[in-house]
């Protein structure tokens, strides 16, 4: 990125804040609760809230003038329609005069990004945060890269927040099912969830020279293969599974009803109006099915595909923007580890939907494990 700073006149804040509220309370995408109860470590407080059902997550925005000048911005997750009740999960706050918040406006030329720096409160420390954090960051720094704030398209900036608040709320489950964590060393624990959403715990240590001997280091083609590879096991299954879903739910308008009337107009503007089945199915590339089961989850497939965790659908959609725009950069966010990761991900997607192309995914991570060196950091103190 070019060079870049962090917005620090209050003015330009506030100003910020209007634009994310704005993004945050549009009337079409989220629905206003008055004066809903948000409690917190150590307290509780009367707020206006907004949640979408199709993002699964509500969000409250006030100015806050003690203890430290600021405009909060509060949220929370919700598969339903919030009760009375709200549990805080994470703030993104900007600071409005001398004191440090966990948010950051940064500008980057005609650009604003709004970023957070891995204080998630008393759940766990920064050391902690960045070990199990596996989103985007801003330039490779230790803040993880919520959105930009400027872009004009939001439903793109709304999937990051979603996203986010989604990681932070694994990274506290893990902290409080390892009893709170003290980071006086670097464990890098990452969480992956099984197809009975079990949490398993990976404490992930240095491989040794000779578990390395003889394999291949990663590069950034390699990287970009192994991923288009997985892809390739579920592209020519999954549009004909949402299809005959679809069509099981309505027969005669599913295409109208769950594809055309649901999605954002510029991800169906090339659609056909009418055709056969077929012609439909084959217009179905993966992207357009990720977007698919993501506006049609809970009315649809969270009653299909019932062990899937819904955030591994918004993984999948991440990973293949990141696969279809490769850089240098996309390419430094994906170490080991984490194709690794992506990989069990991807087949885990797969496993109710497709079982011969989820064991073909298994199969293909087993083969990368085999065949490339960990080039994960050494631990230390």
């Amino acid at each position: 990125m070019a060079s870049h700073e962090v917005i620090k006149n209050p003015a330009e804040i506030k100003e910020c804040q209007k634009m994310f509220e704005q993004i945050l309370q549009q009337k079409d995408i989220f629905v206003e609760y008055e004066n809903k109860k948000v409690t917190y470590s150590g307290g509780s407080r009367q707020c206006d809230i907004y949640w979408s059902g199709k993002y699964k997550f509500w969000s409250a925005s006030f100015e806050y003038a003690e203890k430290g000048h600021r405009c909060c911005n509060w949220f929370g997750i919700s598969e339903d329609k919030p009760g009375k009740t709200l549990e805080l999960l994470v703030e993104i706050n900007f600071s409005l005069c001398k004191g440090t918040t966990s948010g950051k406006l940064i500008k980057d030329g005609n650009k604003i990004y709004v970023t957070h720096n891995g204080d998630i409160g008393r759940t766990s420390k920064k050391d902690f945060f960045w070990a199990n954090y596996n989103g985007k960051r801003f330039n490779n720094e230790n803040l993880a890269l919520i959105g930009e704030l400027t872009k004009v398209e939001n439903q793109e900036f709304l999937e990051s927040v979603m996203n986010f608040v989604e990681q932070i709320r694994k990274i506290k489950q893990i902290a409080k099912e390892n009893g709170n964590l003290d980071n006086n060393k670097r464990q890098n624990i990452q969480r992956e969830n099984n197809v009975n959403e079990t949490s398993v715990i990976l404490i992930k240590k240095n491989k040794s020279p000779a578990q390395n001997e003889g394999k291949q280091k990663l590069n950034s083609n390699s990287k970009r293969e192994i991923l288009n590879k997985a892809f390739d096991f579920i592209i020519p299954v999954l549009p004909g599974f949402i299809g005959n879903s679809l069509q099981k739910k309505d027969k005669n308008t599913w295409w109208q009803k769950f594809v055309l009337d649901n999605l954002p107009s510029n991800a169906v503007r090339d659609l056909p109006k009418k055709g056969t089945y077929d012609e439909y199915i084959n217009k179905l590339d993966i992207s357009l099915c990720i977007k698919i089961i993501i506006g049609n989850w809970r009315d649809v497939f969270k009653y299909i595909i019932r062990n899937i965790n819904f955030s591994w659908v918004h993984e999948l959609i991440e990973i293949r923007n990141d696969v279809s725009h490769w850089s240098n950069e996309i390419s430094n966010k994906y170490t080991f580890e984490s194709i690794s990761h992506t990989l069990n991900t991807m087949m885990l997607f797969m496993r109710p939907i497709d079982s011969n192309a989820a064991g073909q995914i298994s199969e293909l991570k087993r083969g990368f494990e085999d065949k490339f060196e960990n080039d994960l950091d050494p631990l230390t103190p």
